[in-house]
């Protein structure tokens, strides 16, 4: 182990770029382009147990804006016009964009929840570049909660929390939203 004297103006300029060049590796460690289910297992593992979906798989951007939106499927009617078949209802849908493009996946996720009021929707967005999304995931989730960095469920390698927000299908009657029921506020997540 070697040891550094902070008494000359060099060695402090030695010690600040070995700091730079410590963090710039971990910021060029993270993949700003990889979807938070590629980067921990874990995390999909326990998002599958707790929610007692086992077959729950993450949308890919182009199930965004199909399958997202309710629609698997479709065919021709009488008329010859293509008509959707709907998914059954109460389906599960896990979200888990990589944070360049939350704000598109938060966007049609938005537009999927009106379209299918009675889905469930389960996101998953490590907390990088949270300016461009952070707005539209407060708005859509109905609670969320913040898994950090060194968790069993998400690695420390990881350097940020991971952001998991839960959205529920509206209600038939009002309230429409759970969001700020007594209910959901007695949860506290902090």
């Amino acid at each position: 182990m070697t040891t550094i004297s902070l008494s000359s103006p060099f060695s402090l300029v030695i010690v600040t770029t070995i700091t730079i060049l410590n963090l710039l590796h971990v910021i060029f460690e993270i993949n700003f382009s990889l979807r938070s289910n590629k980067q921990a297992g874990p995390s999909l593992d326990w998002i599958r147990r707790w929610s007692n979906i086992p077959e729950l798989s993450p949308l890919t951007p182009e199930e965004w804006f199909v399958e997202a939106h309710g629609i698997c499927g479709g065919g021709p009617n009488a008329d010859g016009i293509r008509m959707p078949t709907h998914e059954k209802p109460m389906q599960a849908h896990l979200w888990c964009p990589p944070p360049a493009v939350a704000d598109a996946a938060l966007e049609e996720l938005l537009k999927a929840r009106h379209k299918r009021t009675d889905t469930f929707h389960i996101i998953a967005i490590p907390r990088l570049m949270t300016p461009r999304w952070r707005r539209l995931y407060r708005k859509a989730c109905d609670f969320n909660c913040e898994i950090p960095a060194g968790s069993c469920h998400w690695p420390s390698n990881m350097c940020k929390p991971l952001w998991l927000g839960i959205v529920l299908p509206f209600n038939r009657r009002r309230p429409w939203q759970l969001r700020r029921a007594p209910l959901l506020l007695a949860l506290n997540f902090r």
